[in-house]
């Protein structure tokens, strides 16, 4: 006669066995995982590593009296790496029954686990783009509300104010034109034409390189009058150089 089996033993004595792996798709490396359980009976680790395209059984269920079970599984992810997805795919009784993709997260959740499913977790991996250059700092705020004339600059108890510069050096030296004279000659010339230039560009000058908020920096003032004496249009500088420095001058 057959031994009889308990209504236990009968029921442990043909029963399925889930199994759950974890697979790493991505750049060469080490990556490490976390698992958890809400019933955490049939699961092997609870933390682990994978190297890329390796793959880990992670779950073992042959009970089929414990309760289902919920499994977490997440990637601790390394610096200069990202996750881009993560595939879920359960099986139950050899039959697909749920297929899930996770963006935007570096862990994902299987429902419902018993012994009569098989799970796969996929997780896709790429190197994460570099962080976008800082912004560029904001421009100063704008210039140019100052200039002293050349009446201010010509007056010998403003010499004092004078940087970079003396009355005596050369006009023709300091802008690289043919002019004549001093610097002190240009603020003195008379009439107009190339002579007002003179004027407005040794006080142009002698704004952009003192404390002056001027419109321009020295080299831009060179620069304009190497332009001017090159074209021959010494009134549209001229006009360009007077309206800066007469804007007000803060120097006593």
């Amino acid at each position: 006669m057959e031994p009889q089996l308990s209504p236990n033993e009968a029921l442990f004595s043909d029963v399925p066995t889930g199994y759950i792996d974890v697979q790493k798709f991505g750049p060469a490396g080490t990556y490490e995982f976390e698992a958890s359980a809400t019933v955490p009976d049939p699961l092997r680790f609870t933390s682990f590593t994978l190297n890329a395209g390796g793959s880990r059984q992670i779950w073992v269920h042959t009970n089929p009296l414990l309760p289902p079970s919920d499994l977490t599984v997440t990637e601790l992810v390394p610096e200069g790496m990202q996750v881009d997805s993560i595939v879920v795919v359960v099986y139950t009784g050899g039959r697909l029954t749920q297929w899930q993709r996770y963006t935007d997260t570096n862990s994902a959740t299987a429902y419902g686990l018993t012994n009569d499913n098989d799970a796969l977790f996929k997780f896709y991996n790429s190197e994460a783009p570099p962080p976008p250059p800082p912004p560029p700092p904001p421009p100063p705020p704008p210039g140019g509300t100052e200039g002293c004339t050349p009446g201010y600059w010509k007056q010998p108890h403003h010499f004092d104010s004078w940087v970079g510069y003396l009355p005596g050096d050369s006009f023709d030296a300091v802008f690289g034109v043919t002019y004549g004279g001093t610097l002190l000659q240009g603020l003195e010339a008379k009439g107009g034409g190339v002579h007002a230039l003179a004027r407005h560009a040794v006080a142009a000058l002698l704004n952009a390189s003192s404390e002056v908020d001027y419109a321009a920096h020295t080299d831009d003032v060179i620069a304009a009058v190497q332009a001017a004496f090159a074209s021959g249009k010494y009134e549209a500088q001229k006009n360009i150089f007077e309206r800066w420095n007469e804007k007000g001058c803060p120097l006593n």
